[in-house]
Order: structure tokens, then C-alpha cells, then sequence
């Protein structure tokens, strides 16, 4: 005991450095680990946020294609012309297009299919319509007659499993 007594006190001044780098190092490392830990929590949140986004968006899409559909399906005798906004619901999809790397990749696929048949059906619509069929103050509106509302139903129909696909695919992430 005397010797380890003995050496304490001859490397007193080795003996606590050395104790006061350990515990210096120990708390940079604690705090590196936190950090990440902090880093890993703002990604998975930055990534859920990027998913409800998307998700949200889709799902107006999908509400406005299957109300389209209930009313088109109708019988057309109490109405002459039908209107259509002239614009996809797309903003939150051009805004975060670029983060889409950060979701999987099934994700992307079926986000990127999603958007691009909302794109066609706009665009299909129009060429269908014609340009005398544009209506608004700022050509926000598509009119359709009667004629053309079958074929304008059928291609929400053709085009909807595409942005059901894409919101199953969000939900699935979400779920884990």
C-alpha cells in the first residue's frame, strides 16, 4: 500500500492528467455519439415529413380523380358541359422533387409514375378539349360536353391506380 501511496504521490501530476484526459476524450466521444443520435432523429424526421408531404398531395389528386369519376358517372341529363380545373395539384411535388433521393427507391418509382400520369391527363385532356374549350380568367377551366365525358371518365379510371400505388407505397414506409 505504502508503494501505491508512494507513487501517487510522486506521479501526482501524471496521474491526474491522466485521469483528466480520460474523461475528456470520454466526453468527446459521449458528445459525438449524441450528436449523431441528434443527426440519425433529423433525418428519419426530415424523411417522414418528405412522405406526409407527397402523401397529402397524392391524395387530393386521388379524391379529385374519384370525384370526377362518381360524377361522370352520373346520368348526364341535368347538365350540358362539365369543367375541369386546368392545372394538376403538383406544387408540393415541384417543390420537393428534389429531396426525392431521400426515399426509397419503390417510393420514387411509384411517385415519379403517380405525377407523370397527372401530367398526361391534364395534357390529354386539353388536347381532347381543344383550345376553344379553355375557360376562365386565367384559362384555369377545361369544358367538356356530354360527348366527351365518357372518354374524360375513363381515362381518370385508367389513370387512378397509378396515384393508389404511389400512396400505398408511402403508407407501407410510413407504417415501419
Amino acid at each position: 500500500m505504502d508503494e501505491i501511496s508512494s507513487f501517487i504521490i510522486k506521479y501526482q501530476a501524471l496521474v491526474v492528467g491522466g485521469l483528466g484526459f480520460a474523461g475528456v476524450i470520454y466526453t468527446i466521444y459521449y458528445n459525438a455519439k449524441n450528436q449523431l443520435e441528434l443527426q440519425n432523429e433529423k433525418i428519419k424526421h426530415d424523411v417522414r415529413t418528405l412522405r406526409v408531404a407527397f402523401k397529402t398531395e397524392l391524395l387530393a389528386n386521388k379524391d379529385a380523380y374519384e370525384t370526377r369519376i362518381e360524377q361522370f358517372s352520373k346520368p348526364k341529363d341535368n347538365y350540358k358541359d362539365a369543367l375541369i380545373k386546368n392545372k394538376s395539384i403538383n406544387d408540393i411535388y415541384k417543390t420537393l422533387l428534389s429531396n426525392i433521393g431521400q426515399l426509397s427507391e419503390k417510393e420514387v418509382e411509384n411517385i415519379y409514375d403517380a405525377y407523370q400520369v397527372i401530367g398526361e391527363l391534364q395534357y390529354r385532356l386539353r388536347i381532347l378539349a381543344g383550345t376553344d374549350s379553355i375557360a376562365g380568367y386565367e384559362s384555369e377551366f377545361i369544358t367538356f360536353n356530354q360527348v366527351d365525358l365518357d372518354y374524360v371518365n375513363q381515362l381518370h379510371e385508367l389513370f387512378l391506380p397509378s396515384i393508389v400505388k404511389a400512396i400505398d407505397s408511402i403508407n407501407h414506409e410510413l407504417d415501419q
